[in-house]
């Protein structure tokens, strides 16, 4: 079978089946341009191949996992280039991506399906327009100046007490 069809066998098949557990729902919320990591972690023994498949509200292709290997063929031109995952995590359950160059376009739901073990997260991600920066300055004088300042307040203290009182 093809990687579309088998792509389309698991949404159908978590779309239309009572047996799909959702285990856990997620919110991650990001600034626009900061990279979002998406958590999909299976917590229980897993066979030695696993596939698992990333998609986004619109069904998507962001990533696809097929038998432990990152699979961009059918990878979302939405998405090339800025999702990366865990080879090395893959045996340990753990099918987290990172999604960088975050756009408001990004918003919205995301879905990590393992079929082989009936598992699904489903991930609400939020980005936020990125905060002005403020700038804080602050001026501060160099000792010679304070130094200056203050050998000349004597002086500056015998000037004024000769205008005011000698007058």
């Amino acid at each position: 079978m093809n990687q579309d069809m088998s792509a389309v066998l698991v949404s159908f098949l978590c779309l239309t089946a009572t047996f799909c557990s959702v285990l856990s729902q997620l919110t991650v919320v990001v600034y626009e341009e900061d990279p979002a990591l998406l958590s999909c972690i299976y917590d229980d023994p897993l066979p030695p191949s696993v596939s698992a498949y990333w998609r986004d509200q619109n069904d998507l292709v962001v990533l696809d996992i097929i038998n432990n290997q990152e699979d961009r063929a059918s990878q979302n031109m939405q998405f090339k280039g800025r999702v990366s995952s865990f080879p090395s995590l893959y045996s340990r359950g753990n099918f987290s991506i990172v999604m960088s160059n975050i756009t408001m376009t990004d918003s919205g739901p995301y879905d990590c399906l393992i079929p082989k073990v009936d598992y699904q997260t489903k991930i609400k991600l939020t980005v936020l327009a990125k905060p002005p920066v403020t700038t804080v300055v602050t001026l501060t004088a160099p000792p010679s100046a304070v130094t200056m300042v203050t050998a000349s307040l004597p002086l500056l203290s015998a000037v004024l007490w000769a205008t005011c009182c000698l007058n």
